[in-house]
């Protein structure tokens, strides 16, 4: 008995722009052990150990997770038999002929020269596209006679980043004296996982 089946691979527009696996993230870690708030404080200036009366620069940063947030939907691989049921899956092996792309979009403002170190307390590169793995996916059965679309998109939690700037120094007779200088606020989008559904 023949067995028709049809099926629809990705189109160019899908495709993502990745020259090999080894440009793709196959694992993505929360920062901060999943927290959803976290502090760090980074010293510019090196202090003088010998008076203690030079005042150094001081950037805390304070870190806030929003709730989870999703991109918009994306065609994955469909498919269906008129003959007999088929399975329709969609996992990492379909790495490179989709779109798994997700720009790390940074708004609002911080100090250009702290941008490597809200990356790295972040694990990202501020800014930058990169394509994250389908991993393990998703898989259902079509019944036969019917056609479905696997969809996936991209989910997401935004940072809100505090930037503080102080003034410190050691004061004989006084103690530590630090002076908040200004705030700034910045927003970073990170990726989480991808969300499927199936139509």
């Amino acid at each position: 008995m023949l067995l028709l089946f049809f099926f629809t691979g990705a189109i160019p527009s899908q495709a993502a722009e990745l020259s090999s696996p080894s440009e793709i993230v196959y694992e993505v870690n929360l920062p901060f052990d999943g927290a959803s708030t976290y502090y760090e404080e980074v010293r510019v200036e090196e202090e003088d150990n010998k008076s203690r009366t030079t005042y150094v620069t001081v950037y805390g940063f304070e870190y806030a997770r929003s709730g989870l947030k999703f991109g918009s939907w994306r065609n994955g691989v469909s498919g269906g038999s008129q003959i007999t049921d088929m399975p329709l899956i969609f996992n990492h092996t379909y790495d490179i002929s989709y779109n798994i792309s997700f720009t790390t979009s940074v708004s609002g403002s911080y100090t250009s020269i702290n941008k490597n170190t809200i990356g790295a307390a972040l694990g990202v590169t501020l800014g930058a596209t990169e394509g994250y793995s389908l991993g393990v996916g998703t898989s259902c059965v079509v019944p036969k006679g019917q056609h479905y679309t696997i969809k996936y998109r991209p989910s997401y939690y935004t940072y809100t980043v505090t930037e503080i700037k102080y003034s410190e120094a050691y004061i004989i007779g006084y103690g530590w004296h630090r002076v908040e200088l200004g705030r700034q606020t910045s927003y970073v989008d990170k990726f989480s996982c991808w969300d499927f559904t199936t139509h």
